[in-house]
C-alpha cells in the first residue's frame, strides 16, 4: 500500500477496535425504507452526502426521478431524462454518442460528469466516456438522482459538473414476474422481462432487456449530399441478476451494445451490419452494511468491471462513394480494440450520535488497467497496415481517504464540511474540500450556501497516446488534472398546497482545462468563468405533478445557449389513465469561430449562421392496468415534427447534426 493511504486506512480500521460488531437476528429495515415512511420517494436522495436524507434540506441541488415518474413520462434513456432539466442539454455527436452539457460546462466525452450505477463508476477505460444513451436500460431502475455541481470531495475524479446516481431494483418481499414489449417507427422494437423473489433473508431479482432500432439518421451526409441510408442503427442486449442475503448484495450484469458512425461518409446498406462501435461489458459488485450499534454502521463495497470495446469502419476511395458503392470501392479498413478493466473497493464509516451530528469517513482504492490500443489501418489493395496512433498497456491507481462532518447547532441550521485526499499516479496528492450551510428560518423556507471543488484526472488517451503520423494529438504524462471551483446560493419556498419555488445562483471557475490545439499534444490551458441562474417551480397534488424550469447563463462560451426553458407534467384523469407532457425551448447558440465557414471541396467556402433555437414537445398516454393485468402506454416524441440541429465538435467538416423527426413508441406489458 502506498504511503498516502496508510493514515486513512489505519483510521477506519481502528474503528473496529472501539465498536463491537453485532449481527441482528432479523434483518432491519434500511435507512431508506425508514425515511420513505415520512417522505415521498421523489424527495429522498442518497448520493448528495452518501447518506439518505430529504432533498429539501440536503446540502446540494438535486433532482430525483423515481421509477414511477420514468415510466409515466415515457423516457427511454438517461439522455431523455437529462433533457428534462432546464440547466442541461444533451447533444448528439458525430460518432453517434450523446454528450451532456450541464450548467454551461461542455462535455465531449462525458468525462466531466460522474455516472454511478449502484456505486460502480461507468465509463470506458480509454476516453473516460460515460454512456447516457441506449447503452443503459431504465426499465430495471428504482431511482435516478442528478446532483448538480462538484462532488469530488466524496467521489473523486470526474464528479466535476455533476453526478448521476442510478439505483437499480433490489429484491422485494414476495414474488412477481413482469414482461413487456414495445415497438415504433423506424423499425424500433424491444422486450423486457424481470423476476422478483424474496422470503426472509434471501432474495433474488433478475432482468433481461432487448432493444433494436434502425434509428432516425441524417437527411444529409458530410458534404451535404443526400444520405443513401437514413438510418442510425442501434442494438442492445443486456441482463443481470441481484442476490440478497442478510444484507449482503451481489450484482452481476452483462451489456452487449452496438451503434454506427451515423455521420460518416455515404452509407451503403452492406456496411451498417458489421461496422461501428461494439461493446461487450461485464459488471460485478458486492456490498454489505454492518450495524455496529444503533448509532454506528460500516459499509463495504467492491466492484469489478470488464470492458471489451471495438470500433470498426471502412474508408472509401475519394470520389467513389455513391448509392451503388460496394466493398471494392473501399481504400482502408480501420480496426480499433479498446479493452480494459476497472476495479475498486471502499470502506465507509457512518456515526450518528444524535439528531444534531453525523460523521462519515472512508477509504477507497480504484484501478484502471488497459490492454494495448492500436488504431490499425489496413490498405485494402495490398494489405499494408499502418498505425496512426497506439497506447501501450498501462494502469492507473488511486488511493483516497475522505472525511465529512455535519452538525446542527440549532434545529434550523445545518453546517457541513468535508475533505477528500486522493493520491493519483503520475500526479501525486489532490485535495478537494466542500463546505455548506443550510438554514431554515421558518418552516416553509430553506436557504443554502454551497462551496465545492472538483477535479478530472486525465484519461488514458490524454496521458499515453503515441502518435506516429503527426495528425493525431499525442499524450502528455505531465498533465495536471482539470479543476473547478463552484459557489452556489439558493433559496426555496414551500407552499401549503403542494407547490415549491426555488432560485439558484451559481458561479464556476475552471482551471487547467485539457485539450489539443491544432493536433498538438494534449496540454493544460487556462479555464473559464461561468455564471448562471436557475429558477424552478414544482407542484404536486392527487391529480397532477408538474415541474417548470428556467436557466440563464452569463458566459462567453461558444455553442452554449444563453437560456433554456423546460417543463413537464403528469396528469391523472382516473385511477388508471395518465397523460404526461414535456415541452422545452433552447435558445439560439453562438457558433465557434472555427466553425463559421463550412468547407466543401465541391463548393466555395461560405459563412454559417448561428445554431438556431428550437422548441420540442413530447407526450405519453398510459393506462395501468389496461385490462386485467395488462399495461399499455404510447409516446409521441417531437410532436410538431420540428427540425432542429446540434453543433458538432469537428468544425468545417460536418453539417450540424439534425435531431430526430417525429417518432412514436407503443408499449404493452403484463404482470403475473
Amino acid at each position: 500500500m502506498r504511503k498516502g493511504a496508510i493514515f486513512p486506512f489505519a483510521f477506519v480500521m481502528g474503528i473496529f477496535l472501539f465498536f463491537p460488531i453485532t449481527f441482528p437476528a432479523e434483518q432491519n429495515n434500511s435507512e431508506e425504507n425508514y425515511l420513505s415512511l415520512f417522505y415521498p420517494k421523489s424527495q429522498i436522495v442518497s448520493g448528495a452526502t452518501k447518506r439518505v436524507e430529504n432533498v429539501k434540506t440536503a446540502p446540494a441541488t438535486v433532482r430525483v426521478f423515481t421509477k414511477e415518474e420514468i415510466k409515466d413520462l415515457g423516457v427511454e434513456t438517461l439522455s431523455d431524462l437529462l433533457n428534462l432539466l432546464s440547466s442541461a442539454i444533451v447533444t448528439p455527436q458525430t460518432n453517434s454518442r450523446d454528450s451532456l452539457w450541464i450548467r454551461g460546462t461542455r462535455n465531449r466525452y462525458n468525462d466531466k460528469i460522474l455516472l454511478l450505477v449502484d456505486s460502480v463508476p461507468i465509463s470506458d477505460p480509454i476516453y473516460s466516456h460515460s454512456p447516457i444513451d441506449e447503452y443503459l436500460t431504465l426499465e430495471n431502475v428504482e431511482r435516478v438522482e442528478i446532483i448538480f455541481g462538484p462532488s469530488s470531495a466524496l467521489y473523486g475524479s470526474n464528479a466535476f459538473a455533476g453526478t448521476i446516481n442510478v439505483i437499480t431494483k433490489k429484491p422485494e418481499e414476495g414474488s412477481s414476474f413482469h414482461i413487456s414489449g414495445k415497438g415504433g417507427n423506424y423499425n424500433t422494437k424491444g422486450a423486457f422481462a424481470e423476476y422478483n423473489y424474496k422470503n426472509g433473508d434471501f432474495g433474488i431479482y433478475a432482468y433481461f432487456s432487448y432493444f433494436d432500432t434502425d434509428g432516425d439518421g441524417l437527411d444529409r451526409q458530410r458534404h451535404f449530399l443526400p444520405q443513401t441510408l437514413k438510418w442510425n442503427p442501434k442494438k442492445r442486449i443486456a441482463g443481470g441478476i441481484t442476490f440478497e442475503y442478510k444484507e449482503w448484495i451481489l450484482r452481476v450484469s452483462r451489456i452487449h451494445y452496438y451503434h454506427t458512425f451515423y455521420t460518416d461518409w455515404d452509407i451503403p446498406t452492406w456496411r451498417w451490419q458489421d461496422e461501428g462501435y461494439f461493446y461487450n461489458d461485464t459488471f460485478t459488485s458486492l456490498e454489505k452494511q454492518f450495524k455496529l450499534n444503533p448509532k454506528t454502521t460500516i459499509s463495504f463495497k467492491t466492484y469489478y468491471a470488464d470492458y471489451d470495446l471495438r470500433n470498426y469502419w471502412r474508408e472509401f476511395i475519394w470520389g467513389r462513394q455513391t448509392p451503388n458503392s460496394s466493398p471494392n470501392d473501399v481504400d482502408y479498413s480501420i480496426d480499433v480494440f479498446k479493452n480494459g478493466i476497472k476495479v475498486g473497493s471502499e470502506l465507509q464509516f457512518n456515526y450518528t450520535p444524535s439528531e444534531k451530528a453525523n460523521t462519515i469517513a472512508g477509504i477507497s482504492f480504484d484501478r484502471i488497467k488497459t490492454g494495448r490500443v492500436e488504431d490499425l489501418w489496413q490498405k485494402v489493395s495490398n494489405g499494408a497496415i499502418t498505425r496512426p496512433f497506439f497506447i501501450n498497456p498501462e494502469s492507473l491507481n488511486n488511493y483516497a481517504g475522505y472525511f465529512q462532518q455535519s452538525y446542527k447547532p440549532t434545529d434550523r441550521l445545518t453546517l457541513l464540511g468535508g475533505v477528500r485526499i486522493d493520491h493519483l499516479d503520475l500526479y501525486g496528492y489532490k485535495t478537494t474540500p466542500r463546505i455548506s450551510v443550510v438554514y431554515t428560518p421558518v418552516n416553509k423556507t430553506v436557504f443554502k450556501c454551497l462551496y465545492g471543488e472538483a477535479f478530472r484526472q486525465p484519461s488514458m488517451r490524454e496521458y499515453f497516446t503515441v502518435d506516429l503520423t503527426g495528425s493525431f494529438p499525442a499524450g502528455n504524462k505531465n498533465l495536471n488534472p482539470e479543476k473547478i471551483r463552484t459557489l452556489e446560493v439558493s433559496g426555496s419556498y414551500f407552499c401549503d398546497k403542494g407547490g415549491d419555488f426555488s432560485i439558484i445562483l451559481f458561479s464556476e471557475w475552471t482551471y487547467d482545462e485539457i485539450y489539443s490545439e491544432n493536433n498538438q499534444p494534449y496540454d493544460n490551458y487556462s479555464g473559464h468563468r461561468i455564471r448562471g441562474l436557475e429558477a424552478k417551480y414544482h407542484y404536486t397534488s392527487e391529480k397532477a405533478e408538474m415541474n417548470f424550469g428556467y436557466s440563464r447563463n452569463w458566459c462567453n462560451l461558444y455553442n452554449i445557449p444563453p437560456y433554456i426553458i423546460k417543463g413537464e407534467g403528469i396528469f391523472s384523469f382516473t385511477d388508471k389513465i395518465k397523460l404526461s407532457l414535456f415541452g422545452g425551448y433552447v435558445a439560439q447558440r453562438p457558433r465557434d469561430p472555427k466553425d463559421l465557414f463550412y468547407y466543401d471541396p465541391s463548393r466555395k467556402p461560405y459563412k454559417r449562421e448561428n445554431v438556431p433555437g428550437y422548441f420540442l414537445l413530447n407526450t405519453t398516454l398510459s393506462i395501468y392496468p389496461f385490462w386485467k393485468n395488462f399495461e399499455l402506454s404510447a409516446s409521441i416524441y417531437n410532436l410538431f415534427n420540428k427540425d432542429y440541429f446540434y453543433p458538432t465538435y469537428e468544425p468545417t467538416k460536418y453539417y450540424d447534426l439534425k435531431a430526430p423527426n417525429r417518432t412514436f413508441l407503443v408499449r404493452i406489458g403484463y404482470r403475473f
